[in-house]
């Protein structure tokens, strides 16, 4: 089996949207933190998020660029929490001995390395696998093909089409960086498909093992 990281077992909602006030107000801009976290749900990119909240091109894609290059960094990773339910599903997949794969897209694998320890799961994984974020859905299906996953959860488009490519089955979570609707409009997902969280996609997976 292979998981996802962001937006599936860990909510990265207060730390994009803290960076993001955070920038703004550091050149005297205000931003709605809760509209900002909607948009990215319904697809947004990052700059597209603060476009739709008044901000002009030139600043946005300025601010944009300074998201992405310090999203990454400590002092914000530590704000990250693992989803309620998320360490339980982990540990009923380790007691029933399933061998777990960590798939996320991040440009510094060393930061990833000390995020997991810090929250204490790094020991649930089997293996983590660190892919660039261009491209990151053809780099997530050629891992999972080499793995030989039996199953892919993710809370993107991106992770979708990662395991359609790698013709892996896929069960997204709607907790994440993708709502509900986004999902069933931009995937071809049958609504059973995707869940509530990753202990309840976990649960489903087990109750179908033979």
């Amino acid at each position: 089996m292979a998981l996802d990281f962001d937006g599936t077992i860990v909510d990265c909602r207060k730390r994009q949207t803290l960076l993001a006030a955070s920038l703004c107000k550091a050149v005297s801009l205000q931003i709605d933190n809760d509209r900002f976290w909607v948009e990215k749900r319904r697809g947004a990119s990052t700059e597209l998020a603060l476009r739709q909240q008044g901000l002009d091109k030139i600043a946005a894609q300025k601010l944009a660029k300074l998201w992405i290059e310090q999203c990454e960094n400590d002092v914000w990773l530590r704000i990250d929490r693992v989803f309620d339910g998320a360490k339980t599903a982990l540990q009923c997949l380790r007691e029933v001995n399933c061998e777990v794969h960590l798939i996320t897209a991040r440009a510094r694998a060393d930061a990833l390395h000390r995020q997991l320890c810090w929250l204490s799961i790094r020991d649930f994984f089997q293996a983590v696998h660190v892919v660039p974020p261009q491209g990151a859905n053809i780099h997530k299906a050629e891992v999972l093909r080499q793995i030989r996953s039996d199953v892919y959860v993710g809370d993107t488009e991106s992770d979708f089409v990662a395991s359609r490519v790698a013709g892996v089955p896929f069960l997204a979570v709607c907790c994440g960086q993708r709502s509900l609707p986004f999902l069933r409009k931009n995937t071809s997902l049958d609504i059973k498909a995707i869940k509530k969280n990753l202990l309840t996609a976990v649960k489903g997976i087990l109750d179908e093992k033979p």
